[in-house]
């Protein structure tokens, strides 16, 4: 591990069911954190990374721009394949609602 790009945050399950405040990290384009269950037990919870977000959406815009010439059933077959890739990434528990977000902003770009 290169230490000058790594460092140690505390993320410790015992220690955050104590009230001790808990870190966060970013891997494979996630944030960890501890929540809550809907029972009120500490739990591990994942969301979609902040930074990875809006450059996946301008990603998603240039491409449109790109292929808008491009016949619309073409189109129509890729944008189904890049939505379904994304929704099967990042469309694990705990993060439904950073998904629902990108497939809005991508339905409706001009509310981006």
């Amino acid at each position: 591990m290169n230490e000058e790009k790594t460092k140690l945050v505390p993320f410790d399950k015992k220690a955050a069911q104590k009230g001790i405040k808990q870190g966060t990290f970013d891997f494979l384009g996630f944030t960890f954190y501890y929540g809550t269950s809907r029972k009120g037990k500490i739990i591990p919870k994942v969301q979609t990374k902040a930074k990875s977000f809006k450059p996946k959406l301008k990603n998603m815009s240039e491409w449109c721009k790109k292929v808008r010439s491009h016949p619309l059933k073409e189109i129509w077959r890729v944008f189904k394949a890049k939505i379904r890739g994304h929704i099967q990434y990042y469309g694990i528990s705990f993060n439904s609602k950073a998904v629902n977000n990108y497939l809005d902003k991508v339905r409706f770009p001009s509310l981006a």
